[in-house]
């Protein structure tokens, strides 16, 4: 029997604010921290490309880039996180190396990514190339704000990955978030199934392709230590994946974390209170059982 998944809830850490800050054009952006993504608001900026060259017109849709702004005090897992910002080149870019045009594309091509405890301003929004060097020069010389990362590129460079490690201020804490703080959920890609879905045994929900009937409370039935997930399917379409996660609210935390300092004007709604930690993920390619084990790992 293979070894139990292993997860980790995220905890909020606090008095100080850190955030990343992303600029891109022409690149995809994908922030980590400890492994997990981090949600952003527009991590591709997806957009239709249409230019004339000397060998005729080339177009294609991709992802134009985008600027990203994310606090980030939700996602550490424990003291000395790893914080990892992941540049990826768009297919429009691509479209134009096989095309050999890219040598005449006069367009800007960047990224940059800025890791910070501290803020570098007092807005909501994300900042583009010019105004993060501007702040920048500021935080340098400010008391206030920490850089940990400060990287960047012009022109194309293909997959690019920058990383930090994050230490906390003296004064931080971590506020470990428990089991009552999350719910269970799961999606299926596609909802092509019937069955049901238990913990431990008891029966949480009964699956009809895309309806779904909820039976009991899974906060009665997890457990220290070991708990096993099923599934069991009675009727299959056509194959599915199916990704069970803890989704866990950080509101509270985050507000005791910050002793108490107003964050409403920060907030981002669920993209930013609301940390999805993956459970399992069950590809159903028949009828019959399907079930995996997991154990949750006691907070720092």
């Amino acid at each position: 029997m293979a070894a139990p998944i292993q997860i980790e809830l995220p905890s909020a850490v606090g008095p100080h604010f850190y955030e990343i800050y992303t600029a891109a054009k022409y690149y995809s952006t994908t922030v980590y921290v400890d492994g997990r993504i981090v949600p952003l608001s527009n991590a591709d900026g997806n957009g239709y490309f249409s230019q004339q060259f000397a060998s005729g017109e080339f177009a294609m849709t991709g992802a134009l880039g985008h600027d990203n702004r994310q606090v980030l005090n939700v996602r550490f897992l424990r003291p000395n996180s790893v914080v990892k910002v992941k540049f990826t080149p768009s297919v429009i870019l691509q479209g134009l190396e096989e095309r050999k045009l890219l040598s005449s594309f006069k367009e800007d091509i960047f990224a940059k990514a800025v890791l910070t405890r501290g803020r570098l301003n007092n807005t909501t929004t994300a900042l583009n190339a010019k105004e993060l060097g501007l702040e920048m020069n500021k935080a340098f010389t400010s008391n206030d704000v920490t850089v940990f990362m400060d990287q960047g590129f012009t022109g194309y460079k293909g997959e690019v990955v920058y990383e930090a490690r994050v230490n906390f201020g003296y004064d931080d804490e971590l506020k470990p978030a428990t089991i009552e703080d999350c719910s269970l959920e799961w999606k299926s890609s596609p909802y092509s199934f019937q069955g049901t879905l238990a913990l431990n045994g008891q029966r949480l929900n009964k699956i009809s392709f895309d309806t779904a009937t909820t039976e009991a409370d899974y906060h009665g039935f997890i457990k220290p230590g070991e708990n096993k997930l099923e599934i069991k399917v009675t009727a299959l379409k056509e194959p599915a994946e199916v990704s069970i996660y803890l989704s866990c609210n950080m509101e509270n935390l985050l507000q005791e974390a910050l002793n108490g300092q107003n964050i409403k004007f920060i907030s981002f709604g669920d993209l930013f209170y609301s940390v999805h930690v993956p459970l399992v993920t069950f590809k159903l390619n028949k009828k019959g059982s399907f079930s995996e084990v997991f154990s949750i790992k006691p907070s720092l």
